[in-house]
């Protein structure tokens, strides 16, 4: 979503390189997904998972950021604005696997799990990208801005903050209701 489908200059080709690099993190999550064995302890069908994802009600605040995210970055192709967002997105998620990786760290020593991407051990490999001196001579946190894209900016990164705060509400309610017998069930069982 951050990426431009035909970069046309420098900046443009800089911004997909970030994207890039930062993009890889999302497939790590399914070493632990691997490790901790879920599809067979779920015994949820493709259909069920995908449910869950797309249209369960306890994923919704996870659609909404995502949207509000990808509506921050398709109003504009200002590539200073796109920087700022992946560098919001960054932040917010290296806070927030911080957290993860201490409470990850205490759960694979108490129950015995190997959770190598979410205790932080396991880093993303970088992306094979081809030499591009220019782009990667670009300094975004340097460039000037217009007193507008300063406010587009002050907007995205507010928008994503909270819409990421109320998406971790969510989760912390959905987890008081309950909303999930069959994974209380397996964690049940499992002693955890």
């Amino acid at each position: 979503m951050l990426p431009y489908p035909i970069p046309v200059n420098a900046q443009q080709r800089a911004i997909n390189r970030l994207s890039k690099r930062f993009g890889r993190r999302a497939a790590m999550l399914f070493v632990d997904w691997q490790s901790l064995d879920l599809d067979e302890h779920l015994d949820w069908s493709v259909s069920r998972t995908l449910d869950f994802i797309y249209l369960d009600r306890a994923t919704d605040a996870h659609r909404d950021t995502r949207g509000i995210i990808t509506h921050h970055i398709d109003v504009t192709l200002d590539p200073v604005l796109r920087y700022w967002t992946i560098a919001t997105l960054k932040g917010l998620t290296e806070t927030y696997a911080t957290a993860t990786g201490r409470l990850a760290e205490w759960v694979a020593e108490e129950v015995g799990l190997d959770l190598p991407y979410m205790t932080l051990r396991l880093r993303p490999d970088p992306p094979e990208l081809e030499e591009d001196p220019e782009a990667e001579a670009i300094e975004f946190w340097r460039l000037p801005v217009s007193e507008q894209t300063a406010q587009q900016g002050v907007a995205l990164v507010t928008g994503i903050y909270q819409q990421i705060l109320a998406r971790l509400d969510a989760m912390v309610a959905s987890w008081d209701k309950q909303d999930y017998p069959e994974v209380l069930r397996v964690l049940g069982e499992a002693g955890r």
